[in-house]
């Protein structure tokens, strides 16, 4: 069952009053006077998505929509977090009580202290921590918290049994989600790279919106600018030098030059949704024969090679509403179509957005990120037997 979701207006409207004005974490250096230190590898901690956690002191973030969930004692809460100064300024979202979001923008290259909530109701309070921008900004460290003198850290509440793994572009990351006023207009209006990334926020993204109304645990990995395959696309740098979701679909870490594999124990999904496509035009064609049979050959690799970590996946293949050449929609259910006979069983799927391709010229806003999640929301849960929980 689908849980209910509340228009955008009423949910983020508000949390931009609040938490965009009065709300912003403060950083500094120095560690909080009179309170309890919180390690990173405390078992208390509840980190989700491709996270880092190799070192007990420090857990590494390279994706948007992953993070920490904890509850805490007290009226306090401070987070460390160190900033590699790669791209962009990371920025993280912070949700007490399930509230409104407080934006943590960090601050370049710094190891450095956020004071986030102070003057709390003294009791137990729940905390989401979350990234909130792509790969391209680089490793995020989060180094551990601080909360009340002598206070504590409660048992989270369980995982949901039910699990989601996302690949995509920008678009699954968030990218420009939350630049209200440019509905349906192209990037170039806004200042999509902007100093604080404060217009990107992967909790916004179509694939975290889905998880949530399924309720659903989720993976989600989106990169700004990923292609399928390598040397085409936006993501890596000059075009020889790009690469795809042929490489990255097995990394923990996907930056070049940095690559980390993933432990695929980690997180065994009943669900994969792959959301490539609109990045391949650059350096591909979709349209020559020939490089349509090698594209399609490079999708079903990735498959397969997903599959042989979790063979009794189902798999959901799509774009977004993105404006794009729909003949890459066209290969990408050629891909799904010629898999299945090789399966007993439909495990492979091919789904179009009522709006695929022709929605928006640039990112989708919160609203066009709503419209997808519910759409796949709806479409994953009538899967047959797709929740094996």
């Amino acid at each position: 069952m689908l849980r209910p979701s509340l228009p955008f207006s009423a949910r983020f409207i508000l949390g931009i009053a609040l938490g965009g004005a009065t709300c912003i974490a403060l950083a500094q250096t120095k560690t909080p006077p009179d309170a309890t230190w919180i390690e990173p590898s405390d078992s208390k901690l509840q980190y989700w998505g491709r996270v880092g956690l190799d070192d007990p002191k420090e857990a590494c973030f390279y994706y948007s929509s992953t993070g920490v969930r904890a509850k805490f004692h007290g009226r306090s809460l401070a987070l460390r977090f160190e900033e590699d100064n790669y791209g962009p300024a990371n920025s993280f979202g912070v949700r007490i009580d399930g509230g409104v979001e407080i934006p943590l923008v960090l601050t370049p290259g710094l190891d450095g202290t956020y004071i986030v909530a102070a003057g709390l109701p003294d009791r137990v309070h729940s905390l989401e921590i979350y990234r909130r921008q792509d790969t391209y900004g680089g490793v995020a460290k989060f180094k551990g918290m601080w909360i009340d003198k002598g206070a504590k850290l409660e048992n989270p509440p369980r995982l949901p049994s039910r699990k989601i793994e996302f690949f995509g572009d920008s678009v699954m990351s968030g990218a420009a989600s939350i630049a209200f006023g440019f509905e349906q207009k192209s990037d170039p209006t806004i200042s999509y790279a902007n100093k604080d990334d404060f217009i990107n926020d992967g909790y916004w993204s179509f694939g975290a919106i889905a998880a949530r109304l399924l309720n659903a645990d989720a993976n989600v990995q989106g990169i700004g600018g990923l292609p399928l395959r390598d040397n085409t696309g936006w993501f890596g740098g000059p075009l020889e030098n790009c690469i795809g979701l042929e490489t990255t679909w097995d990394k923990l870490d996907p930056i070049p030059g940095q690559f980390k594999e993933w432990d695929f124990q980690r997180f065994v999904p009943d669900v994969v949704v792959i959301a490539v496509g609109q990045n391949d035009a650059r350096g591909g064609d979709i349209h020559d024969p020939e490089k349509r049979t090698q594209w399609k050959s490079a999708y079903t690799k990735v498959i397969e090679g997903l599959r042989s970590h979790y063979p009794k996946a189902h798999f959901v293949l799509t774009t977004t509403v993105l404006m794009h050449d729909m003949e890459w929609d066209k290969a990408i259910q050629e891909v799904a179509d010629e898999y299945n006979p090789k399966s007993k069983d439909k495990i492979v799927r091919y789904y179009r957005f009522t709006r695929a391709g022709k929605a928006t010229p640039g990112h989708p806003r919160i609203q066009e990120e709503e419209e997808m999640g519910q759409e796949l929301a709806k479409f994953i849960d009538r899967i047959p037997g797709v929740w094996r929980h």
